[in-house]
């Protein structure tokens, strides 16, 4: 089924197939994450200074991956049912959800803690960042649908 979905999701990539609609839902989908991951990194910009530590973007990036989790499970058990699942896709995963999270906050995060020396703080960041999305992505999964595998 996660296989049938990923081939779903392919399709829907391709630009030539994409019309109007599909680029306007992505569109205000990314606009409305991107408010979210604002306004979440910017309460959190306390704790961010405080700890020297980039806890704003790696919260969004974590709390992003569980919430992606959570509509690939649910969409993989609506499509079951008959139901296609490729305009909801669009606008929460492609669109809300890819304007959260941020990969290049992360990797901006990483360049400033090499300039700045922090390697350890850079390791930490690394793998907490990549190895709580997996988990939270799984885990994600894993609430909206116990059999993935």
């Amino acid at each position: 089924m996660l296989q049938r979905l990923v081939k779903r999701r392919k399709m829907r990539y391709e630009w030539g197939m994409m019309g109007g609609i599909a680029v306007g839902m992505i569109a205000a989908g990314g606009a409305i994450g991107t408010m979210l991951r604002a306004m979440l990194v910017g309460r959190l910009l306390p704790f961010t200074a405080t700890l020297n530590f980039p806890v704003g973007i790696l919260t969004v990036n974590i709390l992003g991956s569980f919430t992606m989790g959570v509509l690939v499970g649910i969409l993989m058990r609506v499509s079951e049912g008959g139901y296609s699942q490729g305009t909801l896709y669009l606008f929460f995963g492609a669109g809300v959800l890819g304007g959260f999270t941020t990969f290049s906050a992360f990797a901006l995060d990483i360049v400033f803690m090499i300039q700045k020396g922090q390697y350890q703080h850079m390791a930490l960041y690394i793998v907490l960042s990549v190895g709580l999305s997996v988990a939270a992505v799984l885990g994600g999964m894993l609430l909206t649908r116990p059999k993935i595998f």
